[in-house]
């Protein structure tokens, strides 16, 4: 399973990010009807996960609460993580 789209909201709930990533090896089933990417989305998608590590640690500050259903195996697989995080079962 590959990163494919990265988003982001604020504390009002404006979308902040929102990014399609190119995963770095070839998708080979895009899951469409769980996923919500399709193959004509990701044409053209230049942004690699660093690109948005890069990003988000922009965004990120240590006060910054994470929420969503994937964080558990998704903040790891960003390594986004601020200084001195502590992880939240």
């Amino acid at each position: 399973m590959e990163l494919t789209r990265a988003s982001a909201v604020g504390p009002d709930g404006a979308v902040i990010y929102d990014k399609l990533v190119l995963p770095p090896r070839p998708i080979t089933n895009y899951n469409t009807a769980h996923s919500g990417i399709t193959a004509e989305q990701m044409r053209g998608v230049t942004t690699t996960l660093e690109d948005v590590q890069r990003d988000l640690l922009e965004l990120v500050a240590a006060e910054t609460i994470l929420i969503g259903g994937l964080r558990a195996t998704t903040r790891p697989r960003l390594n986004c993580a601020p200084p001195n995080h502590k992880s939240q079962p």
